[in-house]
């Protein structure tokens, strides 16, 4: 197929009207807080995965200090990209205060 019928045929949704814009913001700050929203259920989501990642590592370690200290890390990285996740829309509004 040459690309410019690909291209025709990726954008026929688009001459249509099939395709809505998915992003509802009508401000910056709705708009950064959508993407913080986003990024919190990922993040929440990812978490207990990589919990088990981590128990999967000490499991597994035998006794091998490198294994154990990569559980270790795995679960401090955790813990604070939680928290700075859980932190940021509170961080928008300290932002939001210190520009005003």
């Amino acid at each position: 197929m040459k690309p410019k019928l690909i291209l025709i045929f990726l954008l026929i949704p688009l001459i249509v009207g099939a395709i809505e814009n998915p992003i509802t913001a009508t401000s910056f700050e709705d708009l950064l807080n959508s993407v913080i929203n986003f990024l919190k259920s990922t993040a929440l989501a990812a978490a207990p995965i990589m919990f088990v990642i981590a128990a999967y590592y000490f499991v597994t370690s035998e006794g091998n200090p490198e294994k154990i200290s990569t559980g270790k890390r795995i679960i401090f990285y955790t813990f604070l990209a939680i928290i700075i996740i859980l932190l940021a829309s509170e961080l928008v509004n300290v932002i939001k205060g210190m520009i005003k």
